[in-house]
């Protein structure tokens, strides 16, 4: 199956039918991450199924983000849906580095949709800087217009930790 384009439509059933098992979530999840980054997600669907395919993905994120449970799964997704996105080009990575920054935003500071919220952004970055330096230029570009969005909200994450050492302050500080 994981040779196949048809595991993304499987691991897509699994993602929106199986959302109480973790261990199922997980596993589409991570077959998904893995599956984009081959080159079939560029060679053998067509813009149409990619877009269709990124934006069910992020409707599996914004779900399993807001379940703690599903904390591993969604990290796995923000992997995959980092990676699409740099393939699909700037407007898609702003698309999801505004995904990143809603999930984040509209969640507590111990909460695991602020954390893979915050995932999801830093992901992008990653994603950006190891593209090809041809696409790499233009997809920065596109992102710097959220910056000021991002830093802002980072440094709301701070406020909000306040003075308390936490795993999430640590983190967002390392």
């Amino acid at each position: 199956l994981q040779t196949e384009t048809a595991m993304f439509s499987v691991a897509l059933e699994l993602l929106e039918r199986c959302r109480g098992d973790t261990r199922v979530v997980f596993f589409a999840a991570n077959a998904l991450a893995g599956k984009v980054r081959e080159r079939t997600f560029s060679t053998e669907l067509d813009e149409a199924q990619r877009g269709e395919l990124v934006r069910r993905m992020r409707e599996s994120f914004a779900a399993t983000a807001r379940d703690a449970s599903c904390e591993l799964a969604s990290r796995r997704l923000a992997m995959g849906l980092a990676n699409a996105a740099t393939k699909l080009g700037p407007e898609a990575v702003k698309d999801i580095v505004s995904l990143g920054q809603t999930v984040a935003s509209s969640a507590g500071v111990d909460d695991a949709a602020m954390r893979v919220g915050i995932e999801l952004v830093a992901c992008c970055a990653e994603e950006v800087d190891e593209a090809e330096s041809t696409r790499r230029r233009a997809l920065a570009q596109s992102c710097s217009s959220l910056t000021e969005g991002v830093l802002n909200m980072v440094s709301q994450v701070f406020k909000a930790v306040g003075g308390a050492s936490t795993k999430e302050r640590d983190a967002l500080r390392a």
